[in-house]
């Protein structure tokens, strides 16, 4: 395990209420977002504020955190079922490589 994964599974554990810092940027980048978008990827998705808000959008999200209880703390959110969607825990490389 990394220190930088096992410094966001502590983080995981004091968001919550689902927000971060990144959470003021949420609209910026939504309007960078198609109305009709098919697919969509979010790379350190951590908790799952940015990719429930995303599926409004995408039809289809995927949600990708190198750390497992960022992961498990989007899993409890709902954002899997709310995105159309999947979260995985792993680094890009592996999860798509």
């Amino acid at each position: 395990m990394s220190v930088i994964q096992t410094d966001f599974d502590r983080l995981a554990l004091l968001d919550a209420e689902g927000w971060t810092q990144n959470n003021h940027y949420h609209k910026f980048l939504l309007r960078q977002v198609r109305n009709d978008c098919q697919n969509a990827l979010e790379v350190g998705c951590g908790t799952g504020a940015f990719a429930r808000r995303l599926a409004e959008r995408a039809r289809h999200v995927v949600a990708l955190d190198l750390s497992p209880e960022m992961i498990r703390v989007a899993r409890s959110r709902g954002v899997a079922e709310r995105s159309g969607g999947r979260l995985r825990h792993g680094r890009i490389r592996a999860a798509f490589g």
